[in-house]
């Protein structure tokens, strides 16, 4: 999820924040776990494509079952332009997250999973995209989906199966679905775009989520040399288990120095978020840079070295004039966010909270893109 998105998500979704007790949730993988069951494990070997950003994130406790039997595909609509990027996400995902870019589905027929179905504009994307890539979409499945959309949808494109966990008859039952996901995506460590970084570390049980913001903050400061503060999210108020805090770096040429990010002026950074988030029941942190940066495309595409002197390259050689898309943007973003994290766990394998709570790095997500 974009940062903008979760920093105003207890505004745009209330209903969400206003239970006594946090909804319990589990009968909702129940239900998911249902749905893939009878539309996509009983079919026959075909691409699933999964539509990003809650798509991915509500679906990917059931992606290796799904990769025993079928391909699997995100797409996302790209930063700079409209253009629809798919990924294919590789059988190693529950260990080393690495999601690769490819340009073309090479299965001819497809499965689309989303969260949910309004109008039905992104369906109808997706299948133009696919159109051009001479791929067919066969079945479309959700979690929720509006009535009134979803018939349109029947009506423009009858050889196409849609199936879904709840269809709404009006705003407000669509809506009520709605939150629930909101509230199930909150209680998971992964953010909901997975176009991003973060690393994710075990510890021994009894850390409290004020020794974890105390330890970030001692972190950067000693890192940036002055003071800092994370404030805490309240994303999810009343679920103890649960806990998350922001940073946004307001002394970028300082935070550059101090983590060595490559200056160059092919790009320009102007926002850097740190995020944490806490799990206490499961005895797991997640920690995650975000980057906002500007590219001068021009100097990119004369720069014929700028790309393969990234960390983590992105592009093949002897592939020709490169062309540049919004996957380049947010490679180089990923890029300063894996500087970042590596230079955050150098610290903490080192600091004394560190040694007390055996805390080890047990997932690290990087979703470079090759072409």
């Amino acid at each position: 999820m974009d940062e903008d998105a979760e920093n105003s998500i207890r505004t745009r979704f209330p209903a969400a924040f206003q239970n006594g007790q946090f909804v319990k949730l589990i009968d909702i993988e129940a239900e998911i776990n249902d749905l893939i069951n009878k539309n996509i494990m009983s079919e026959k070997a075909a691409n699933v494509a999964i539509m990003e950003r809650k798509g991915v994130n509500l679906y990917h406790p059931f992606m290796n079952r799904i990769l025993e039997k079928h391909t699997i595909s995100s797409i996302n609509f790209g930063k700079l332009s409209h253009i629809t990027f798919v990924k294919q996400i590789t059988r190693t995902l529950p260990i080393i997250h690495k999601i690769k870019a490819i340009l073309k589905i090479n299965t001819k027929k497809t499965f689309l999973l989303t969260d949910a179905v309004d109008e039905g504009k992104e369906v109808r994307e997706v299948i133009k995209h696919l159109a051009y890539e001479n791929s067919e979409l066969t079945k479309v499945c959700g979690y929720v989906c509006k009535k009134e959309g979803i018939e349109k949808l029947k009506k423009i494109y009858p050889a196409i199966t849609f199936s879904f966990v709840h269809e709404a008859n009006d705003d407000k039952e669509y809506w009520n679905e709605i939150t629930r996901l909101i509230q199930l995506s909150q209680t998971r460590l992964e953010p909901l775009d997975r176009d991003h970084c973060f690393s994710i570390y075990k510890f021994k049980s009894g850390m409290t989520n004020d020794q974890m913001i105390g330890l970030f903050n001692n972190i950067l400061t000693e890192k940036l040399g002055y003071e800092i503060n994370f404030e805490e999210d309240f994303l999810v108020p009343l679920e103890e288990e649960i806990e998350s805090a922001t940073l946004e770096i307001e002394n970028i040429p300082q935070f550059i120095e101090s983590f060595q990010i490559p200056v160059s002026e092919i790009f320009d950074i102007y926002r850097v978020i740190f995020r944490i988030r806490f799990d206490k029941n499961r005895n797991l942190f997640r920690s995650f840079c975000y980057f906002e940066i500007e590219i001068d495309t021009n100097k990119l595409s004369d720069n014929e070295k700028f790309c393969s002197e990234l960390v983590n390259k992105c592009c093949p050689d002897g592939k020709g004039k490169k062309i540049i898309t919004s996957v380049c943007v947010q490679c180089v973003e990923n890029n300063l966010s894996s500087i970042v994290l590596d230079g955050v766990n150098q610290v903490i394998s080192q600091h004394p909270i560190s040694k007390q709570y055996n805390m080890q790095v047990v997932s690290q997500y990087s979703p470079y893109y090759s072409f």
